[in-house]
């Protein structure tokens, strides 16, 4: 298949995939992962919906995704902005534990060796 520049729809959701898998990209945005190559492929083009959650969780505007209008802003969001996204789609969920996630997260991100304890057990529960 042919790689798909930034120039395209595609290309450009591609660059915000970065070094994450189709699989973890699609998981943070809620699709399929099979969506995340129809999407990098230009052959379907993401739901309003899907676009807000790419746009949320790689700070890029929505605009910048379907046109390429305006410089890429190549920056990651910071610890309080990516709290503050993943708190959104949390509540979104209606989950009763949505609040205790954010706080722990929040815990988190101020302690790297937590943190990592934390993604080995998430890793070994996944598998």
């Amino acid at each position: 298949m042919k790689k798909r520049g930034p120039e395209t729809r595609g290309g450009r959701i591609r660059k915000l995939r970065g070094d994450l898998t189709p699989a973890e990209f699609a998981e943070m945005v809620r699709v399929e992962p099979a969506l995340v190559g129809r999407y990098e492929a230009d052959l379907e083009t993401p739901p309003p919906r899907v676009l807000l959650r790419m746009a949320r969780v790689s700070g890029v505007s929505i605009e910048w995704i379907l046109t390429g209008a305006g410089p890429w802003p190549g920056r990651r969001m910071d610890r309080d902005e990516f709290i503050g996204e993943a708190a959104l789609c949390l509540r979104e969920t209606g989950s009763r534990a949505a609040s205790e996630f954010v706080e722990m997260m929040a815990d988190l991100f101020d302690d790297e060796e937590r943190m990592a304890k934390v993604l080995s057990h998430y890793r070994f529960l996944k598998r």
